[in-house]
């Protein structure tokens, strides 16, 4: 179960990884595109210009200040972006005796690759 976890995790991690750069791409693109629809137009195709100049502006601010905020935190709290985060198991085949198992060490604290 936790090795689907991890695998499920990674691999919305890459498709982040992947969406990030082309959705920054988009905005861009709806930014000059509203500078070719202001330029290219007459009358009222130059205020379809401005509007979509002015959503693609909104978009990359609020995108770039959603990053800038992710790296202030990243810094702020000293989380590192290439550790992996270690996730605690309990070995629920324990019995009676209130024990378990997180990583490796038993409920009295002695490793005994539980």
């Amino acid at each position: 179960m936790l090795e689907k976890t991890k695998t499920l995790l990674g691999s919305v991690k890459g498709i982040v990884g992947i969406l990030i750069p082309v959705v920054f791409g988009l905005a861009i693109l709806l930014f000059f595109w509203g500078i070719v629809k202001f330029i290219w137009s007459e009358g009222g195709g130059k205020e379809d210009g401005k509007k979509i100049m002015l959503w693609g502006v909104i978009a990359i601010f609020v995108m770039s200040s959603i990053w800038g905020l992710v790296a202030f935190i990243e810094g702020t709290f000293g989380i590192d972006k290439t550790t992996n985060a270690n996730i605690p198991t309990i070995n629920r085949s324990g019995g009676s005796s209130g024990g378990g198992c997180v990583d490796g060490y038993n409920a009295q604290g002695t490793q005994d690759g539980c």
